[in-house]
């Protein structure tokens, strides 16, 4: 039985349809579906363009989407921060093995950021990818996020505590006292949450065993979203975590992070680097921060110049292309325009992807 231990834990696995990619590039990389790129079948490109540029391209359902009738396709591009780059063409062309082609609405997503200094001022159209915002997106004016972490030790049930104040065209927005509390439930003891917080959670909790009591809807006050606190101050939406650390040597600490979103294209700054936590019954302890990030995720144009400004600081940006195609699309070929990056013009072989439908494989039971 000289096979029996080469397949220890693993079964003969069927894959269903599925879609292969293949690519003309002569450094192109294949991925799995499973296993973070290691088992089942071939279903991801990958290749780097000159300029530093990484693209990769699938045509699959995510697990959670599994019974979605559309297949989806996805192109993925990572941009290096500095480097100007545009698309020489509005279209991206998908076309069958007849050759015709597939109508198919896609949409460009650019996300990426900046980090800054913590006095810095914040002008959204010069840091954003692509100068302009082309559409609407989760924050349209790009999130701020702050880290910071408390003295060893200092990890109490309850403490209050008062974020920077935000000066905006002129006008300081200061930053109410919070209180917040550990454990948020019994499947976060770590975790802190503001009363406000626990009450919105309760009262999802409350409307989920109303209108969907076959779900587990404690889950809602047990594991909620990662969340200490949100709240709305003006322009300005705040909302945080905090929670106790302990994966360094020595005493838990307290880690946190606050992140500020503004409504309206406006400049402004954090008046300062400070944040006060307090315990009932001790003296005021200051954090401070030296740099926040700025985070966009925008919806573009496929065409739309990226990094036509120089910003020092300035992140990767990711371009997310994704078109949505018939359920049952046979074989088909996908066809990017040219690629500027910088001065270098650069050509984008087709990507084939070739429906599968009777594959399998010893795969293993879990990864």
């Amino acid at each position: 039985m000289p096979l029996a231990p080469a397949l220890t834990g693993c079964i003969v696995a069927p894959y269903g349809a599925y879609y292969r990619p293949q690519s003309a590039d002569p450094g192109a990389r294949y991925k799995r579906a499973w296993c973070q790129g290691q088992a089942g079948p071939t279903t991801r490109v990958e290749f780097q363009l000159d300029g530093g540029v990484t693209l990769s391209a699938r045509a699959e359902r995510d697990y959670p989407e599994r019974s979605r009738p559309e297949l989806p396709l996805r192109l993925s591009l990572t941009l290096l921060g500095g480097v100007p780059a545009r698309f020489e063409g509005e279209r991206v062309q998908i076309v069958g093995a007849d050759g015709a082609a597939t109508d198919a609405p896609v949409t460009v997503l650019a996300s990426g950021g900046v980090t800054l200094p913590a006095d810095a001022w914040v002008d959204v159209t010069a840091l954003r990818p692509a100068g302009v915002r082309a559409g609407a997106a989760a924050d349209p004016h790009g999130r701020a996020r702050i880290r910071v972490s408390g003295p060893a030790g200092f990890t109490p049930e309850v403490f209050s505590f008062e974020g920077p104040s935000v000066e905006v065209e002129g006008s300081v927005i200061v930053f109410p006292p919070l209180e917040v509390r550990r454990p948020a439930s019994a499947g976060n003891p770590n975790e802190y949450r503001s009363a406000a917080e626990q009450a919105s959670l309760e009262a999802r909790a409350v409307a989920c065993r109303r209108d969907t009591p076959q779900r587990t809807c404690q889950n809602l006050i047990e594991y909620g979203a990662s969340r200490s606190f949100h709240f709305d101050s003006g322009p300005l939406q705040w909302q945080g975590r905090w929670f106790r650390a302990a994966w360094r040597p020595g005493e838990p600490w307290l880690d946190g992070e606050l992140s500020l979103a503004l409504r309206e294209p406006r400049r402004w700054r954090f008046a300062s680097n400070r944040i006060s936590v307090r315990e009932a019954a001790g003296a005021a302890q200051s954090l401070t921060f030296a740099q926040f990030d700025l985070r966009f995720v925008d919806r573009i144009a496929l065409d739309a110049p990226l990094h036509e400004q120089r910003v020092e600081g300035r992140a990767e940006t990711q371009v997310q292309i994704e078109a949505l195609l018939p359920g049952d699309v046979g074989d088909f070929e996908v066809r990017l325009p040219p690629l500027r990056i910088g001065e270098r013009r650069v050509a984008i072989a087709p990507i084939r992807f070739e429906k599968r439908s009777f594959d399998g494989g010893i795969e293993p039971f879990n990864c």
